[in-house]
């Protein structure tokens, strides 16, 4: 199996060396590619998903190796992300979530509030009404409520929606 390049970026990004450590990188990485290349035309005859897999890391590469040679190409040595600002939502109490959602025929079996404002409504599996249905009626119960994650339990099974109300 392939083994991952070392990476010996200084920490620090003043230091000199940081971009000739860059593309010592980047030659371990064209070594990689390489090598899952010949892996991939190895492997297709005679195994396909492992063709397929290789196939997947070797265009990976080919993908990071081309970002970071525009980045070192585009010659800004101090491009850092802005950080997002947090999102936060509007303070809800249990008891005005319930209702809301009572209202609006969704029945919940665990509502969660979240340190951000966020809310989880776990719903039990045997409720006659289908997932997309609840995301619907959620939704037009109030104009504020944004969606943020929906889906099924890992370890239960059990349907949840994570949703907040939006400040207007």
């Amino acid at each position: 199996m392939m083994n991952a390049p070392q990476n010996n970026l200084s920490q620090n990004n003043n230091d000199p060396d940081w971009r000739t450590a860059l593309l010592h990188l980047l030659e371990g990485w064209e070594a990689q590619k390489r090598e899952a290349h010949e892996r991939y035309r190895h492997e297709r005859a005679s195994n396909v998903q492992t063709a397929y897999f290789f196939q997947g890391v070797t265009e990976t590469y080919a993908r990071a190796i081309a970002d970071v040679r525009d980045l070192l190409a585009s010659g800004d040595d101090h491009a850092q992300p802005m950080p997002a600002e947090p999102v936060t939502y509007l303070p809800m109490g249990i008891e005005e979530v319930e209702h809301l959602l009572n209202s609006a025929g969704v029945y919940s079996r665990q509502i969660t509030l979240h340190p951000d404002n966020a809310i989880t409504a776990v719903f039990a599996r045997l409720q006659p009404v289908p997932q997309d249905e609840r995301l619907r009626r959620l939704q037009e119960a109030d104009e504020r409520i944004v969606i943020l994650d929906s889906g099924k339990l890992p370890d239960t099974g059990e349907p949840y929606i994570d949703f907040g109300f939006k400040d207007e």
